[in-house]
């Protein structure tokens, strides 16, 4: 059977160095594992978007799938699930709590940061798994090719399904509201999505971690992560300024 679904593909950055300095240390892999189950199983929770919904792990790339009505449901998991991961950090070790903290907040030194890639487009489906599919090859393309810094951006292809389906797609008005245009490709604006879905100003939440974002930049000697980083504090800048 082949039907013609959204993909998104999810990718945790720096992962195989990770796994490769975490080699005596498997907290790493059980906090990834742990945020993945957790997402796997708020979905599962939900009869609504049990149904309408699919979610499939390959090492560290998570794939996502949905009909494009149900679009606006893949984006609050593909946001929440980056909230997350960014806010609470996949670590090598246990994170440590300040002693002179007295709400015993996380410190950290790095982050773990999540790109990926949206696609839209015919995809085989055998015995009621996702097979394989064009789709699938141009959101993994967009999320391994394209993204480079911790963005998902958004194949064209979805740019011309919001167009032509948009009386059908369940809160369009918020979707379209949540894509930025970037230098090369339009991207999901995350943060600004999940503020509207959930009520909670996450943007002003996540700001007080542009300070430490700064101390990672002057520190950080590879200078493609640095330049990650600094990807990730002008768009901070970009939607709390808007």
């Amino acid at each position: 059977m082949v039907k013609k679904l959204v993909v998104c593909c999810l990718d945790i950055l720096g992962y195989s160095q990770k796994v490769e300095c975490s080699k005596d240390d498997e907290c790493f892999m059980e906090n990834l594992h742990e945020m993945i189950r957790e997402l796997e199983e708020e979905i599962k929770k939900s009869e609504e978007n049990k149904s309408c919904l699919k979610i499939q792990t390959f090492s560290d790339s998570i794939f996502l799938f949905c009909e494009p009505k149900d679009f606006a449901v893949l984006l609050h998991y593909v946001s929440v699930f980056i909230f997350r991961v960014f806010k609470y950090g996949i670590n090598l070790k246990q994170p440590c709590k300040d002693d002179n903290s007295k709400d015993g907040n996380i410190v950290q030194n790095e982050y773990t940061l999540v790109r990926g890639g949206i696609s839209y487009g015919n995809i085989h489906i055998k015995k009621g798994e996702v097979f394989w599919g064009k789709a699938i090859i141009e959101a993994h393309e967009m999320e391994s090719a394209i993204a480079i810094y911790p963005r998902i951006v958004l194949h064209s292809s979805i740019m011309e399904m919001l167009e032509e389906q948009k009386d059908e797609i369940k809160d369009f008005v918020d979707i379209k509201d949540s894509i930025l245009d970037d230098f090369d490709f339009p991207y999901f604006n995350s943060l600004k999505f999940l503020s509207v879905k959930t009520g909670k100003d996450e943007v002003k939440n996540i700001i007080e971690d542009t300070n430490n974002l700064q101390k990672i930049v002057e520190n950080e000697k590879n200078s493609k992560v640095r330049q990650k980083y600094l990807w990730l504090m002008r768009y901070f800048e970009r939607i709390y300024s808007s």
